[in-house]
């Protein structure tokens, strides 16, 4: 039996959350992605942020020009930062690229994949730079769990709950009959 892992993220509340407020060009200026399975909020990164660059009408697509960019990691206005080890160089570089405006379109997207990483320190010197987020900037975060991030930062996010992925697989298949 195949699992459609497509149909279990669409059916996944966090995503759905994002996908709402995208729809209705509600979007937080700040996201925070918690879930204790890294592989499942990495594939709602990565649709979120197909979704807010994609140029089909059924977004994501996942095929077309910005989302192949955003898979590959070329696209100009989303930028990645920190990886096994968030540092304070992260943060400043972070904090940087504040001040460039998007190459080609209206937002630029910061992108933190692995804010478990970052440190006390490292997270109070982005805590500033979070409170004066210019209007063209976009800030997501990814962490197992909110405690991983200062008070002070969770306060400034909107909060993006994605559940765990052995449980969605377990809900999508209970519904299937056996082959």
């Amino acid at each position: 039996m195949r699992i459609d892992f497509d149909k279990i993220l669409k059916t996944n509340a966090g995503y759905n959350n994002f996908v709402r407020d995208f729809r209705n060009g509600n979007l937080s200026r700040g996201y925070l992605l918690i879930g204790e399975d890294k592989v499942l909020r990495d594939e709602i990164l990565a649709r979120c942020i197909k979704m807010m660059f994609c140029t089909s009408d059924n977004k994501p697509c996942g095929v077309c020009s910005e989302c192949v960019k955003v898979d590959n990691h070329n696209n100009l206005d989303v930028m990645y930062f920190g990886g096994d080890n968030f540092t304070k160089d992260d943060a400043l570089r972070l904090k940087d690229e504040c001040i460039v405006r998007p190459m080609a379109g209206d937002i630029k997207l910061l992108v933190v994949p692995n804010a478990d990483a970052m440190e006390e320190l490292t997270q109070n010197k982005l805590l500033k730079t979070l409170e004066e987020l210019p209007t063209y900037i976009m800030v997501i975060m990814s962490v197992s769990s909110e405690t991983m991030v200062l008070p002070t930062i969770r306060s400034r996010m909107r909060k993006v709950y994605v559940g765990s992925g052995e449980k969605a697989v377990v809900e999508f298949l209970s519904d299937k009959p056996y082959a």
